[in-house]
């Protein structure tokens, strides 16, 4: 994975990857927004990183969405997404 990610011709990680990340509770993505004018452009996806936090029971008392919310403004694209799958997706 290390040589995947150190890799200067492409943004994304190789296919043998996705698994170790999915299981790990990260995805690689690309940006929807950017997707078609980037297509057009025969340019590659602008990929990023997802990473989704389990929930239990689909309860946060307010000090857990404080540090939630540091951490997505610390490491992430300030962005805190809840699910319908009782989680929390960081950007990054």
């Amino acid at each position: 994975m290390v040589e995947g990610l150190a890799d200067p011709v492409t943004g994304a990680i190789a296919e043998s990857d996705t698994h170790l990340i999915k299981f790990h509770g990260s995805y690689q993505q690309d940006d929807r927004d950017q997707r078609e004018e980037r297509r057009l452009q025969k340019l590659e996806p602008a990929y990023s990183f997802m990473i989704r936090t389990r929930l239990p029971g689909g309860v946060v008392t307010p000090q857990q969405w404080l540090k939630l919310d540091a951490i997505a403004t610390s490491y992430a694209n300030a962005t805190l997404r809840l699910t319908t799958r009782q989680a929390f997706q960081f950007m990054v």
